[in-house]
């Protein structure tokens, strides 16, 4: 593996968040501050702030006695300009963690969770701990230079190392995490089963391939579970030890100092026993009889969010490859007659309207350069021209009734809504009233327009289905488990909605019966199915299977009477953590002087 010298990926890292960090002018800033830390927070974000505030003074005591080091006083940014959930760590030149504070609704690739901010602190704070070590002569380094670039050897490891860390501590410190999701294992499954498990130099920062940036998460914590089960503690040794490499780009010798063997070595020994383990799984599943998909697209990496036309004659997706931006695609419903209808800057689903003719698809846009917010275009099928449907929703997920009302979900700082607004921009209304951190995503209209089927997500990991009546906005629970039950769609006849969910340990397909809530199994598949949508005629789905290359559309026959009934969900996972103790904190204006003292000199 190539790595530049420690100042020029300092500052190219340092380059690649400046962006990230910048924040509209006219945004008012204000501070509360714990014994360890500074949160600041932008105008409006106070209770998000002071949360945040109260479980970052936990976990960063913790996560310092696990690494045995302790880090000067770390700022934490909390601003809402930006609908992707994200943070971001820096370690130089002070401790810095900048958190978008639009939250995820379980959909996205970080998988279920019990909050947000719980899952995205105890990852960036990891990364805060891990990356500011120093011993030993880099020690000495840094109180003759300061915070300089080059006294910061652990940002020189692999990609894999650094993000797996995080991840790792994600998973064993929440109820959920990503190396607990089943999406995220399909991924290990899929490629140790396919032969294309990548070696140790391939999950790095800058894949291409997939699972693309999602590889050094998502191997790098499953390679680290398994060295710290083995070894109990290690993993906090090699970064210690690491941290005093005065070269640092010997990762092996380090990793032969602390658990007795190199990475390569340790990589290919994980390696052959993931593919066993796999084998052994798949043989065990394929007994029980797998269910027959039909491919629709071979192109791999990310087809998404098919749609049968109103008259079942065609389907609709989103189309992300290597080669090309991502485009709005459509085929006939037999996979024939595949073509573009034009590109999309963004987002997943999408919806054809009534009569067929158009599409409607959420889109973010940059507005005045700092944020990035989703609103509804439409596009007509046989020219390709686009239209803006209304800017600046920041909406997702958008469908279509019948009757040409468009409904959608709304994001906010501190939760989401549903909401329902015409083709035309007019009469745009909220259509639900939900508590804090509530998220909702995937509303799909009933057959006769009186209902929406949504996934709502509840803070402590509760992510299920609901029906919301279009006219009073009521909800209606319809199941109750901490799997992870998304993705509705209503069969023609609106008497069952068709979902996604865990609850065996790979995301499959099932149907419930609203009049009585029968459960029923759909698939069986080896890697995982995702975004059902029902054919007009209910004999058939269209979903989104899994490979090791990716992500592509496939059809599957749909007969509920035969489907047999699903086996009760066993929850095994950890119980959420309690809310820490307030911290005591005046808010105060923002002061920026203690932030712009030079920290180093070379």
């Amino acid at each position: 593996m190539r790595r530049p010298g420690a100042a020029a990926l300092a500052a190219l890292l340092l380059a690649s968040q400046l962006g990230a960090a910048s924040y509209p002018p006219e945004l008012s800033f204000r501070t509360v501050r714990g014994p360890r830390l500074s949160v600041h927070y932008a105008a409006g974000l106070e209770a998000q702030a002071r949360q945040a505030l109260d479980l970052a003074e936990e976990l960063l005591p913790r996560l310092e006695a696990r690494y045995g080091t302790r880090v000067p006083r770390v700022h934490v940014v909390l601003a809402d300009v930006d609908d992707d959930p994200n943070g971001f760590a820096l370690p130089l030149p002070y401790p810095l963690v900048q958190l978008r504070a639009a939250a995820p609704d379980g959909s996205e690739s970080f998988g279920n969770l019990e909050g947000w901010l719980r899952l995205v602190l105890t990852h960036e704070l990891t990364h805060v701990v891990h990356l500011n070590q120093s011993r030993g002569l880099v020690r000495v380094g840094r109180k003759l230079f300061g915070r300089a670039p080059f006294t910061f050897p652990n940002t020189l490891t692999p990609t894999w190392l650094i993000e797996g860390l995080a991840t790792e501590e994600e998973t064993t410190g929440t109820a959920f995490g990503r190396g607990r999701d089943a999406d995220a294992r399909s991924v290990l499954r899929l490629a140790a089963l396919e032969h294309r498990f990548p070696g140790e130099d391939r999950p790095v920062l800058g894949l291409d391939d997939w699972p693309a940036g999602q590889a050094s998460y998502l191997f790098g914590q499953a390679f680290l579970h398994d060295l710290e089960q083995s070894q109990p503690g290690v993993l906090a040794r090699l970064a210690r030890a690491q941290s005093g490499k005065v070269i640092p780009f010997f990762d092996d010798f380090t990793a032969q100092e602390v658990a007795g063997r190199s990475f390569h070595a340790a990589w290919k020994d994980w390696a052959a026993r993931q593919r066993r383990a796999f084998e052994a799984e798949a043989d065990a599943r394929a007994a029980r009889g797998l269910t027959p998909l039909r491919p629709l697209t071979t192109r791999g990496y990310q087809q998404l969010g098919p749609r049968f036309s109103p008259d079942g004659r065609w389907l609709a997706y989103t189309s992300g490859t290597l080669a090309r931006a991502p485009e709005l695609r459509v085929m006939a419903a037999d996979g024939t007659g595949d073509r573009r209808v034009a590109e999309r800057l963004g987002g997943e689903r999408l919806a054809f309207t009534a009569d067929g003719r158009a599409l409607v698809y959420d889109e973010p846009e940059v507005e005045g350069l700092y944020r990035v917010q989703g609103g509804l275009r439409r596009v007509e099928i046989a020219s390709g021209r686009r239209s803006w449907i209304a800017r600046g929703l920041r909406a997702s997920d958008p469908d279509v009734a019948g009757d040409g009302r468009v409904a959608y979900v709304e994001r906010r700082s501190d939760r989401s809504e549903l909401a329902l607004i015409g083709l035309d921009g007019r009469g745009r209304r909220t259509l639900t009233q939900s508590a804090a951190e509530t998220q909702w995503s995937g509303p799909r209209f009933s057959p006769d327009g009186r209902w929406l089927a949504a996934a709502r997500w509840l803070p402590g990991g509760w992510l299920d289905l609901a029906l919301v009546d279009v006219e009073s906005g009521a909800v209606r629970e319809l199941l109750r488990d901490r799997a992870r039950d998304l993705e509705p769609a209503f069969t023609p006849d609106g008497r069952a909605v068709v979902f996604r969910s865990d609850r065996d340990g790979v995301s499959e397909l099932y149907a419930l019966r609203l009049e009585d809530g029968a459960l029923r199994r759909l698939t069986r598949t080896l890697g995982g199915v995702r975004q059902p949508d029902v054919a007009p005629d209910g004999r058939q789905l269209a979903l989104v299977s899994s490979s090791s290359r990716g992500l592509d559309l496939a059809l599957a026959g749909l007969d509920l009477e035969g489907a047999p009934a699903a086996e009760p969900f066993a929850d095994v996972l950890p119980a959420p953590a309690t809310a820490p103790a307030p911290v005591a904190a005046q808010a105060e204006p923002y002061r920026p002087g203690s932030t712009l003292w030079p920290r180093f000199w070379i």
